[in-house]
């Protein structure tokens, strides 16, 4: 019983983690392993990884961490514990580098 309350309030809180606004809509492979994303609004350019460009790539509309780690899992297979913290890494990134907002938390 104790392991599904916790698993329902892990789902509640990643249903609360809702992207808003993505500010810049390029990303572009520059070599094997790294890509750039371009931040229009400040004029920066942010090195950044495949699995990054991955996750950028998906935020084609507002979603949760849930539809990402279940969009992750159902193309690369990976299991749900990695999907989920590969993809609060990859929110925690693109917050600090000021490229998303997060719906219940103020402006990136």
């Amino acid at each position: 019983m104790l392991a599904n309350s916790q698993d329902e309030r892990g789902a509640r809180a990643m249903k609360q983690l809702v992207v808003k606004k993505a500010i810049t809509s390029l990303c572009e492979k520059i070599r094997e392993d790294r890509w750039v994303v371009v931040d229009d609004s400040h004029g920066v350019v942010h090195m950044v990884t495949e699995s990054f460009a991955v996750l950028w790539g998906l935020l084609n509309e507002s979603r949760s961490e849930r539809d990402l780690m279940v969009e992750l899992c159902t193309r690369y297979g990976v299991d749900e514990a990695i999907a989920s913290r590969d993809i609060r890494d990859f929110i925690g990134q693109a917050k600090s580098l000021g490229l998303v907002e997060v719906a219940g938390e103020g402006a990136a």
